[in-house]
C-alpha cells in the first residue's frame, strides 16, 4: 500500500470565486501567483506567490479572486489526495494552514513533474506519481517545520518535465491550452503556436494523449464544468462561459453526449457529495464516497 492516494493534481488559473464547501480528503494549494485570498476554517490568508495552504479532510474552504482582471486571478498547482499511514496523518494536521517555505520553487517543479506523468500515461504511473508524491509530502513537511532539504534544483534531473516530439514542444502547446481553455482556440491556433501542419499536431496528440487536439480541449472543458457542477453553485449559463462554451444550448448539448444527463442532472446526482472525481488532463481518476 501506498504512504498517499493521489486523486488530483492540477496546475491552473482560478477563474471563478467557489463556494465555502468542504471534502473528506486532503487538499495542499501552491501558490504560483496572482493576488485574493484563501478562507480556510473561517481564517482569511492573503494569496502570495511562494505560499503553501494545507487543508485537512472536513475542513471549509474557499479560494477568493480579487478583482475582474484576469491577469490577478491566483494561479495554483492543487494536489488532492488521502494518507494510509496514520503517523504521517497526524503530523500533516498539526501544521499550519497557512506556510512560508524555503525550496518553493523546488517543490513547484515536483508537482509539475507529476503533472507530466499523468499526462503522458505511461504504465505504472499510478505507482510512480503516489511514490514520488510520498518523498515530496515528508519534504515538504520537514520544510513547513523549518527544516533544511538540502535539495539543489537542476532541470535535466526532472525528468519529463518537457515533452518534445517531431520537433514540437508539446509541453508549450498543453501549457497554453490549460491557461486559455475558456477561450476559442482553434486547430489553427496550436499549429501556428507549434510551427507545424495540422497533420503532424493531430498525430503528436493522439501519440501522447489518445486523442485529437479539439477533442482533448472539448474533454479538458467537460472535465472543468463537472467540477464547478459538484463544487459550486455558479450557474449553469456562466459554467458554459467559464469553460470556454458561449452557447449553454451547445454546452447542453456536448455535455449529455459525453455525460449521458444533462449539466442540471449532473448537479442533481452529485448534490451533498461535493467530491471532485475528475481529474486534470490526464485518464487519472478515482471515486470515493
Amino acid at each position: 500500500m501506498h504512504i498517499t492516494n493521489v486523486y488530483w493534481v492540477a496546475k491552473y488559473t482560478q477563474l471563478w470565486e467557489n463556494d465555502i464547501h468542504s471534502h473528506n480528503y486532503f487538499q495542499i494549494l501552491f501558490m504560483i501567483g496572482g493576488k485574493g485570498n484563501v478562507n480556510i476554517d473561517g481564517e482569511t490568508f492573503e494569496i502570495k506567490k511562494g505560499t503553501v495552504f494545507i487543508i485537512p479532510p472536513t475542513t471549509n474552504h474557499a479560494i477568493i479572486c480579487e478583482g475582474t482582471d484576469s491577469k490577478h486571478f491566483p494561479k495554483i498547482l492543487d494536489i488532492k489526495f488521502d494518507i494510509n499511514n496514520e503517523d504521517i496523518k497526524s503530523d500533516l494536521l498539526k501544521l499550519p494552514y497557512n506556510n512560508e517555505i524555503d525550496n518553493f520553487d523546488y517543490f513547484q517543479l515536483k508537482l509539475e513533474n507529476l503533472i507530466k506523468e499523468l499526462q503522458r500515461q505511461d504504465k505504472y504511473c499510478t505507482e510512480v506519481v503516489n511514490m514520488s508524491f510520498s518523498v515530496t509530502l515528508i519534504k515538504l513537511m520537514r520544510s513547513c517545520k523549518g527544516e533544511k532539504i538540502n535539495a539543489q534544483i537542476t532541470y535535466d534531473q526532472l525528468e519529463g518535465l518537457d515533452i518534445q516530439l517531431k520537433g514540437v514542444d508539446a509541453t508549450e502547446l498543453l501549457d497554453f491550452i490549460h491557461q486559455n481553455f475558456d477561450k476559442i482556440i482553434s486547430l489553427n491556433d496550436l499549429v501556428k503556436l507549434g510551427n507545424t501542419n495540422k497533420t503532424t499536431l493531430t498525430h503528436i496528440f493522439k501519440e501522447l494523449y489518445g486523442t485529437t487536439p479539439i477533442r482533448y480541449i472539448n474533454d479538458l472543458r467537460m472535465r472543468k464544468a463537472k467540477d464547478l457542477l459538484v463544487n459550486s453553485n455558479i450557474s449553469i449559463s456562466e459554467i458554459s462561459e467559464l469553460v470556454g462554451l458561449q452557447s449553454i444550448h451547445y454546452f447542453s448539448r456536448k455535455f449529455k453526449e459525453m455525460e449521458g444527463c444533462s449539466p442540471l442532472q449532473y448537479r442533481m446526482n452529485h448534490q451533498g457529495s461535493r467530491f471532485i472525481t475528475v481529474d486534470y488532463a490526464t485518464k487519472f481518476s478515482h471515486d470515493k464516497s
